[in-house]
């Protein structure tokens, strides 16, 4: 990965000296390109969604440079986008977490048979399969009739581990 986690080159004062926290974004009253105007919003969105930018020759993400512009410290692990949205980096949409949590709060995927997490439909039996891995190891449910069914078994066998990053969506 192309992050910066520690950068000594940036500084809370520097950030603050060229960038503005304004709606959850940084944007440029001082920029440190030819290429960037002043008023313009610190990088562009990839193909992860979220927003990355160049400062200092190095590759930042926006959500961790708005952590370090509030906080003058770098996050420990992750960080946590709260309600899902990569792009949404209000400082109280964002979180500490670490890989385990942040993988709690995902949605369930695009290619999914299922609109619940940790949900599918399973052709042999013929009906809703409920599954969650922790800790590098895969754990099954159950089979249920009904989607709702699997979804409500994957939820009360997970919350427990989940807590506040649940995302049962």
């Amino acid at each position: 990965m192309n992050d910066i986690y520690t950068v000594e080159q940036i500084t809370q004062e520097f950030l603050k000296e060229h960038l503005e926290y304004r709606d959850g974004h940084l944007w440029w009253f001082k920029p440190t390109s030819i290429r960037v105007k002043i008023g313009q919003q610190f990088g562009s969105c990839h193909n992860g969604g979220y927003r990355r930018g160049m400062l200092k020759s190095k590759n930042c993400y926006e959500h961790r440079l708005i952590w370090f512009y509030h906080y003058g410290k770098w996050p420990k692990d992750q960080l946590d986008h709260i309600n899902g949205i990569k792009d949404d980096n209000r400082i109280e949409n964002l979180r500490e977490a670490t890989k385990q949590q942040n993988q709690f709060n995902r949605k369930s995927g695009k290619d999914s048979s299922s609109t619940y997490k940790g949900v599918s439909w399973d052709k042999r039996s013929k009906k809703w399969g409920a599954k969650y891995t922790y800790k590098g190891k895969n754990y099954f449910v159950g089979y249920y009739e009904t989607e709702v069914e699997a979804a409500e078994s994957y939820r009360k066998s997970t919350e427990h581990l989940h807590k506040d990053y649940a995302n049962y969506g």
